[in-house]
């Protein structure tokens, strides 16, 4: 297995459950924000910002970040719609 796969696996079974479900709905199943709210029984706007910090999570994970950054606004909107 290519050391970047390995990465990304061990990455996202790192994860909490509950961000490991959402990572399953939002990005491979690719539902909709309020599709998986309705499922998880989350509203609308708790999935999007759940998604947007199980993905900045992601990133600290592959990049060997440990210091919190907080993305510009812009840079929030654009990682939700590469989620939804």
């Amino acid at each position: 297995m290519p050391v970047r796969r390995e990465r990304v696996l061990r990455a996202i079974a790192e994860l909490p459950e509950d961000q490991r479900l959402l990572l399953s709905l939002c990005i491979v199943e690719g539902l909709t924000p309020a599709e998986t709210a309705e499922l998880t029984g989350l509203s609308t706007r708790a999935v999007a910002a759940a998604c947007n910090r199980l993905l900045i999570a992601l990133r600290r994970a592959l990049h060997g970040t440990t210091r919190r950054r907080e993305p510009a606004r812009a840079s929030q909107d654009a990682a939700m719609r590469r989620v939804v």
